[in-house]
C-alpha cells in the first residue's frame, strides 16, 4: 500500500492507493469511451440529466482548466472517475466555489478506498486552483454517499425539495 500525505486548505489528505496497479490520474480524451461507458453502467438517466452522457460534456471536463476529471485506472482498464468544476463568483457566490459534480467507482472496485483518493486528489486540485469551498450534493435517499463525504469531512448545508407536477 502506497501511503502519501500532505496539506491542503488547512487539512490533512491521505492519499491511499490499495494496490500496486491501481493508480489515479488526470484524465485524457482517450479515456472518454470508458468513462462514458462507466457512467451510463452505474448511473441512470434520472440521476445525471441532461448531457452527462455525452462525449461533449466529458471532453469539456479534460480540456476547460477550470474543471477536473481524475480517473482510477488499473492496468489502463477506467474503474472509477471524479469529475469537478470552478464555478466563478456571482450574485450569490462571494469566492469561487468547487463544484464535485460526480465520484463513480465500478462495483467490483468498492471498499478499496479508490472513492476516498479520488476526492482527496480532487479536493488537493481544487485547492490548488484557489478555491476554499468544495461542494457536492448527493441524493437524499443515498445513505452510503452521505456517509462516505461526511467521513471525508463534508457538512450538510442545505436540503432542497422538490415537487414533481402533473403533466397535461
Amino acid at each position: 500500500m502506497t501511503r502519501r500525505k500532505f496539506e491542503r486548505l488547512g487539512t490533512i489528505i491521505e492519499d491511499v492507493i490499495p494496490q500496486r496497479d491501481m493508480r489515479i490520474r488526470q484524465a485524457s480524451l482517450a479515456d472518454l469511451p470508458q468513462i462514458i461507458a462507466l457512467g451510463r453502467e452505474l448511473l441512470s438517466d434520472e440521476d445525471r440529466p441532461g448531457d452527462f452522457h455525452t462525449e461533449a460534456f466529458w471532453r469539456l471536463r479534460v480540456t476547460d482548466p477550470d474543471c477536473c476529471l481524475l480517473v482510477a485506472d488499473r492496468n489502463d482498464k477506467v474503474i472509477g472517475y471524479l469529475a469537478g468544476r470552478v464555478l466563478a463568483p456571482k450574485a450569490h457566490l462571494a469566492a469561487e466555489l468547487g463544484l464535485l459534480e460526480s465520484v463513480v467507482v465500478g462495483g467490483a472496485y468498492h471498499h478499496l478506498g479508490l472513492g476516498r483518493s479520488l476526492v482527496q486528489r480532487g479536493v488537493a486540485w481544487f485547492g490548488d486552483k484557489g478555491v476554499a469551498t468544495v461542494r457536492t450534493s448527493v441524493g437524499a435517499v443515498n445513505d452510503k454517499a452521505r456517509i462516505f463525504f461526511k467521513k471525508l469531512g463534508f457538512t450538510p448545508q442545505i436540503v432542497q425539495y422538490t415537487l414533481d407536477l402533473p403533466t397535461a
